[in-house]
């Protein structure tokens, strides 16, 4: 038996009355999944009895009944047998038996029914709601905390991952404005090239192998260019909202809650991690609206190079 159940065990037994000849009276036992059971019994003078057995499930919400169905039956001394009168979706009908304890009732029935009650009472059975939905409140808090410092992991995850690969989109495309000017230096020779040749057959292979290299190497380029931006900035915007569910998550950290020295280290790092996020995203900016004006010059004079050299067809 867990210290919770000796818990509620205890809260019964410390008021349950030693137990009279009459079976009338309040019996109540723990379930499972927080559960309890209450059975509620009348014996009339010729010996017969009936009342109700109930099956509750308690959450830090409140109570909700899982079964209720009369009961009928007969005493005989200290043994009582009977039946529950299940409803025809609930299963029907299944038999029960039941023993006399200095406590209460040793309970069993079809199906498995088995169970240790407590006579009890009305306020008893407030007790155990009481002390269970503190139990279901508590396990809910440890759940939601290690659900949020879950997502907090998470965020710091993504966090990183963006740290190496903004770092390496940095880098690579910080060679882009470079590589235009490279482009336009080969047009530039190829147009040179054009003019001097007096075949306009032979112009027309070099304006079609130009053509070439400004679809290919300068707007292809600028293709992968824009596609690598809005992935950047796609991921940007998760980490952030990422980072900000996180903040958002250690601003109402319990300091005396479940997890609580978990949930300060990493809350330490998500700052960190926030303030590394700012740092990286200006610079991705920036880096992106000069390629964006580099593209934009290159652009402008390639399509000067290229109307020239067309004309000479």
């Amino acid at each position: 038996m867990t210290l919770f159940e000796c818990t509620i065990v205890s809260l019964l037994c410390v008021a349950a009355p030693a137990m009279a000849a009459s079976w009338s009276g309040l019996y109540l036992g723990l379930g499972s999944n927080n559960n309890y059971t209450a059975l509620q019994l009348v014996e009339t003078k010729e010996g017969s009895i009936f009342g109700r057995y109930r099956q509750i499930s308690v959450s830090e919400s409140g109570t909700k009944i899982i079964l209720d169905a009369p009961v009928s039956g007969a005493a005989h001394g200290n043994q009582v047998v009977g039946r529950i009168d299940r409803s025809w979706l609930e299963g029907g009908t299944v038999a029960f038996s039941g023993t006399r304890t200095n406590t209460g009732i040793q309970f069993a029935g079809g199906e498995g029914l088995q169970s240790s009650l407590i006579a009890s009472s009305e306020r008893e059975e407030q007790a155990v709601i009481s002390e269970l939905t503190a139990r279901a409140k508590k396990a809910g808090d440890a759940a939601r905390s290690k659900s949020g410092l879950s997502h907090i992991n998470a965020a710091l995850n993504r966090a990183r991952e963006f740290q190496i690969r903004g770092a390496d989109t940095l880098t690579a495309l910080s060679k882009i404005p470079a590589h235009y000017n490279a482009v336009l230096a080969k047009q530039e020779k190829m147009a040179v090239h054009a003019r001097s040749l007096p075949d306009s057959a032979a112009r027309w292979q070099v304006v079609s192998a130009m053509d070439q290299l400004v679809s290919r190497d300068l707007n292809g380029t600028q293709l992968k260019v824009e596609n690598s931006i809005s992935s950047a900035n796609a991921a940007r915007d998760q980490v952030v909202r990422g980072l900000t569910q996180a903040k958002e998550l250690c601003n109402r950290l319990d300091p005396t809650g479940p997890l609580a020295p978990e949930y300060a280290s990493q809350c330490q790092l998500v700052q960190v991690a926030d303030e590394a996020t700012v740092k990286l995203s200006q610079e991705l900016s920036a880096l992106f609206n000069r390629l964006v004006e580099a593209y934009k010059v290159a652009e402008a004079r390639s399509k000067i190079l290229s109307t020239e050299v067309h004309a000479l067809r």
